[in-house]
């Protein structure tokens, strides 16, 4: 029996792990970053038990393998980075590059992101056109105070509004 564990992130979580499976008594076959193979399958009373026991360490216990959930959004960011486009057979891409079932994949990826596959590459890719777009913007301005003014006070002006600018994007995320 497989279980996945999310948030198990580092080899200590792991130690932590066996620390919990050989207190509770669990025997197992391996243990790798994110997933734990059992020799048998566990009761629900034992599943229970294994929940409380990771979640006390913010870990969660789930059945489905997140891990192919983070290899397709890297694969749509590999993808939308690098500007490949595949609105016409991009199902058929990712079922050659993941071996299942694109809707089996479709519906592990909405649960885990709330977003479809397809959607999650459009989205993407926008963001990216809107990045672009920015970039864009930004450099005709610099382009026009470098016509302006003087070489030093357009770096100057030009840094101080893309700097801010860069300052909002990561305060988006943090």
């Amino acid at each position: 029996m497989k279980i996945y564990i999310k948030n198990m992130v580092c080899r200590g979580t792991r130690l932590l792990i066996i620390q919990e499976l050989e207190r509770l008594g669990f025997s197992y076959n391996a243990i790798e970053l994110g997933m734990i193979d059992f020799k048998k399958d566990l009761s629900l009373n034992e599943l229970n038990e294994l929940y409380q026991a990771l979640n006390q360490y913010g870990l969660v216990v789930t059945f489905r393998d997140i891990r192919i959930v983070s290899e397709i959004r890297y694969l749509i960011h590999e993808l939308v980075e690098n500007k490949i486009q595949l609105w016409n057979d991009f199902s058929n891409y990712i079922i050659q590059k993941f071996g299942y079932n694109y809707s089996y994949l479709d519906e592990h990826f909405k649960l885990e992101t709330g977003f479809s596959i397809e959607n999650y590459y459009i989205e993407n890719s926008n963001e990216r056109e809107g990045r672009k777009e920015n970039d864009n913007l930004i450099l005709s301005s610099g382009t026009d105070m470098l016509n302006s003014f003087g070489n030093r006070e357009a770096k100057k002006l030009r840094w101080e509004k893309t700097g801010k600018q860069i300052l909002n994007v990561y305060k988006s995320f943090v």
